[in-house]
């Protein structure tokens, strides 16, 4: 049996699937078959012992639930309190800030530029001007 062989079976056995009792025998016979079983254990107890107080820690940290009702009606509440206030604040600045970029538009518009190309329709070149669409 080689040496992955051995791994192998004792990684099975490890995970409890279904092995040959005669392939673990063989395989528990080697000193690197007993080391590896001796680790996989040793890996497992640290791993278990390590989620335990990863959830008991999670359980002790977890805060107090508040009351759904009261839940619902701060949530109310601050709605209420930052819309109030988006209101205020922008009630007061809303006017100044428009006026002041309308004259700053105002002040940056220019003359169209010069056409290129003039374009002249007319009866001749195919246009008819009719009132009512098509």
């Amino acid at each position: 049996m080689n040496a992955d062989h051995i791994i192998d079976v004792i990684e099975q056995f490890a995970d409890g699937e279904a092995v040959s009792p005669d392939a673990l025998v063989t395989a528990l016979a080697t000193v690197e078959g007993r080391e590896h079983l001796r680790g996989l254990l040793q890996l497992r107890a640290l791993v278990a012992a390590t989620a335990a107080v990863g959830a008991r820690d999670a359980a002790a940290s977890t805060p107090a639930r508040w009351p759904a009702a009261f839940r619902v009606a701060a949530a109310a509440v601050l709605t209420i309190a930052a819309s109030a206030g988006g209101y205020v604040a922008g009630a007061g600045t809303f006017g100044t800030a428009t006026r002041t970029a309308s004259l700053e538009t105002a002040e940056r518009v220019q003359d169209a530029p010069a056409p290129t190309t003039v374009i002249k329709l007319d009866a001749t070149t195919g246009w008819h001007d009719q009132i009512g669409g098509f």
